[in-house]
């Protein structure tokens, strides 16, 4: 089954510098660089109209880069720790 968009070319990963708490090379991710673009996202036919799936509309994001692996709990600590980090299941009261 051929996949929805063409092959990417290959990316140089690098080494992300530590961050505050975080100690030790096992602590350092590999981060990926992703090109920044412009994509339609969205849709206008939402099956949860608060989940903020809609209307479709066109973004454009700057380049970033993205961990190559999910983030491990001792991570995520340590960034909430370093950060103050609040999430949404936090916030809401629910997820």
């Amino acid at each position: 089954m051929p996949g929805c968009c063409p092959p990417a070319a290959p990316r140089e990963a690098t080494l992300a510098p530590p961050r505050p708490g975080m100690r030790g090379a096992q602590d350092l991710a590999l981060i990926l660089p992703i090109p920044g673009g412009t994509a339609v996202v969205g849709t206008d036919t939402p099956f949860l109209r608060e989940d903020g799936e809609g209307p479709a509309r066109r973004v454009t994001l700057k380049p970033y880069g993205i961990d190559a692996y999910a983030v491990t709990n001792r991570r995520f600590a340590a960034f909430v720790a370093a950060t103050g980090h609040v999430t949404e299941a936090e916030r809401f009261g629910w997820s």
